[in-house]
C-alpha cells in the first residue's frame, strides 16, 4: 500500500489576512480500482472515498461553537449530491464548483443548458493564474498567466436526482442557487473559462453573487498551500516505515510550507518592498553574501524579489527571457540551502566573537 497525500484536504478559516489550517486529512490506496466509480457501485456512501468531505465536515461541528459564520468552498471533487444535502439539512453555507451535469425539476434538459439558456446578469474579469506542465496520472499543458472576460448567470434550481435504474434512487431532490460564470471568447487555442458554481448563499444582487464568485477564487490559497507543501517540500516522495511517521512529518513541512508560499506570494505582489518584512538579518545578510561573495553587504535589507530569486537561484533555478518566476521546488530547494548556511554563519560569528573577546583578555 503506498500513502497518497493528494486526497489531502484542509479547511482554512480566512479573517482579514489571517489564514489557519482547521482540519487535514490523509488517505491511502491499495491499489487503482478502490477508487472512484467502483467503489460508488459497490460500497455505502459512508465507506467510499468521497465521504471524506462530510466527515470533515463532522469533524469541524464538534470543534466550533458555530457554523453559520463559515463557507465551505470546495472544488469539483466535492460534487456530491450526500454531501451537498448534508450541507443543506445543517443549515451550513458552502460554495461547490459543480462536475454533474444534474437534471433540473421542471426542465427537460440539464444544469448546464439550464443555466446557459438563463440571461446575462453582467460581465467581470477573472484573474487567470499561470499552471505549469503536468505529467502522470491526471496530464495537463502548461497554462500562462491572463485576464479572462466572463459573463455571470445566476438562478434559482432543483436538482432532481435520477438512477439509470427507474425507482432505484431514493435520494431526495435538492433547492439551491446556481452561480454560472464562463468566458464567451477566449484567446485562439485557450481553453475557456469556466465555473458552475452550488451555493445556497443568496444570488438576488450583483453584490450577492460577486460574493459567491469571489468566495470560490479564494479557494486558490489552499491549492498555493498544496502545491508548495507536496511539490515544494516534496512530501509525497517521503518513504518512511508507517503512515504516523508521515502525519508528524507532514504537520512540520507545514510551517516550512507556509514560509515558502508567503515569501513566493509577498515578492510576486510586492516585489520592491524590503525582504526584511519576511527574513531576518541573519538570513538576508548570509544570502547576499553567497549570492555576492565579491560585494559588501548593503546597510539595507534588498527588495523581497531580489530575495526570492536569490533563494531560488541556491536552489538551481536558472532565470530566463521568459520570465517565468521561481517554482515551489527550486524554492524549498534553496531556502533549506539557506537555512543551512545561516546557522555556519551564526556559529562563525560566535567564533569572532569570542576570539575577539580572548584577545582582549
Amino acid at each position: 500500500m503506498s500513502i497518497s497525500l493528494r486526497r489531502s484536504q484542509l479547511d482554512f478559516v480566512q479573517s482579514d489576512t489571517s489564514l489557519c489550517a482547521t482540519h487535514e486529512g490523509y488517505g491511502a490506496r491499495s491499489t487503482k480500482e478502490e477508487s472512484g466509480y467502483s467503489q460508488k457501485k459497490v460500497l455505502p456512501y459512508d465507506q467510499r472515498e468521497a465521504f471524506k468531505w462530510q466527515r470533515s465536515s463532522e469533524q469541524m461541528r464538534s470543534r466550533m461553537k458555530r457554523t453559520d459564520n463559515l463557507v465551505w468552498v470546495c472544488d469539483r471533487e466535492a460534487d456530491i449530491h450526500e454531501y451537498v444535502a448534508n450541507k443543506i439539512t445543517n443549515n451550513e453555507r458552502f460554495i461547490v464548483r459543480a462536475a454533474q451535469d444534474r437534471a433540473v425539476r421542471g426542465e427537460e434538459g440539464r444544469l448546464w443548458a439550464f443555466m446557459q439558456a438563463q440571461p446575462k446578469r453582467y460581465e467581470r474579469t477573472v484573474e487567470v493564474r499561470q499552471r505549469g506542465k503536468q505529467t502522470g496520472t491526471n496530464p495537463r499543458v502548461s497554462r500562462p498567466a491572463r485576464k479572462a472576460t466572463v459573463e455571470v448567470r445566476a438562478a434559482a434550481i432543483t436538482l432532481t436526482p435520477k438512477s439509470k435504474k427507474p425507482g432505484n434512487d431514493k435520494r431526495s431532490a435538492m433547492s439551491l442557487n446556481a452561480v454560472y460564470v464562463c468566458e464567451s471568447s477566449p484567446p485562439e487555442g485557450v481553453e475557456p473559462l469556466e465555473w458552475m458554481l452550488l451555493t445556497k448563499e443568496p444570488i438576488e444582487t450583483e453584490a450577492q453573487i460577486e460574493q459567491v464568485i469571489s468566495g470560490y477564487e479564494s479557494r486558490w490559497v489552499i491549492e498555493e498551500f498544496h502545491r508548495s507543501w507536496k511539490s515544494g517540500c516534496r512530501l509525497e516522495q517521503r518513504r518512511l516505515q508507517s503512515p504516523s511517521n508521515l502525519r508528524r512529518l507532514g504537520a512540520i513541512l507545514a510551517f516550512v510550507a507556509v514560509r515558502i508560499m508567503q515569501l513566493r506570494a509577498e515578492a510576486m505582489s510586492s516585489p520592491e518592498s524590503p525582504c526584511d518584512k519576511l527574513l531576518d538579518e541573519d538570513h538576508w545578510q548570509c544570502l547576499h553574501a553567497g549570492i555576492h561573495p565579491d560585494k559588501p553587504l548593503p546597510s539595507t535589507a534588498p527588495t523581497l524579489d531580489w530575495a526570492l530569486k536569490a533563494i531560488a537561484q541556491l536552489g538551481g533555478w536558472i532565470q530566463t527571457k521568459a520570465g517565468m518566476p521561481p517554482g515551489y521546488l527550486t524554492v524549498w530547494k534553496g531556502w533549506m540551502k539557506l537555512k543551512e548556511r545561516v546557522q555556519g554563519w551564526r556559529l562563525a560569528r560566535q567564533q569572532i566573537l569570542a576570539t575577539a573577546v580572548e584577545d582582549t583578555t
